[in-house]
């Protein structure tokens, strides 16, 4: 998984062999989630709401509407299937609609095969290697694994998209910062917590 004919960005790596329980602590579990978002690709900025929320289906529904209310698009992940319901002309593009589905799928950890997972470290962080086809998804957490610090997307010779969470838990991270390293495309979100009601 670490090598290749040119040098690899993740090999300083040595194997690891964490507790058993260690993807289940990173798995995220929610029912609904809503972020401030900021969407910036190809010379387009694009801001409003970001709505996921688990569907009774088992669905994860993904909703992008602008500060005016207008849907952005609209997505459905299964977890092995995806679904585009609606997208705006703009962002309406193949290679556009699969950066999307492939950064959210990372978020929401969608359709990850745990089951050949290979585990590496570095001084400082543990880091869960999936293989994706001809890449592999890393989720990266402290040494204990009691924390998922970042998932990073790469080929074997560079990082494709990063993507930095902070307070990550069981539930969706409060804030998340993804970023393509080959172009133009970052998506920010900040959760917007809402207060208990009053007793």
């Amino acid at each position: 998984m670490l090598s290749s004919c040119g040098p690899s960005p993740y090999a300083f790596l040595r194997p690891a062999s964490p507790a058993p329980v260690c993807l289940k602590t990173l798995e995220p579990d929610f029912n609904t989630v809503l972020y401030n978002t900021s969407v910036d690709v190809v010379g387009y900025h694009l801001s409003g709401l970001l709505l996921i929320k688990k569907m009774p289906d088992g669905s994860t529904r993904v909703v992008f509407t602008n500060e005016m209310g207008l849907t952005i698009f609209d997505f459905e992940f299964f977890e092995n299937e995806f679904r585009s319901l609606h997208c705006i002309k703009k962002l309406n593009r193949t290679v556009v609609l699969r950066a999307l589905r492939k950064d959210i799928g990372l978020l929401l950890q969608a359709g990850f095969d745990y089951k050949g997972v290979k585990y590496y470290k570095s001084d400082s962080e543990l880091y869960c290697g999936i293989l994706d086809g001809t890449e592999t998804i890393y989720l990266i957490t402290d040494i204990g694994c009691t924390n998922l610090k970042r998932i990073e997307n790469a080929s074997k010779r560079k990082k494709k998209v990063i993507v930095n969470l902070i307070n990550a838990g069981e539930n969706l991270a409060d804030s998340v910062y993804i970023a393509h390293q080959g172009f133009e495309f970052n998506i920010s979100l900040k959760k917007i917590h809402r207060k208990d009601a009053p007793q």
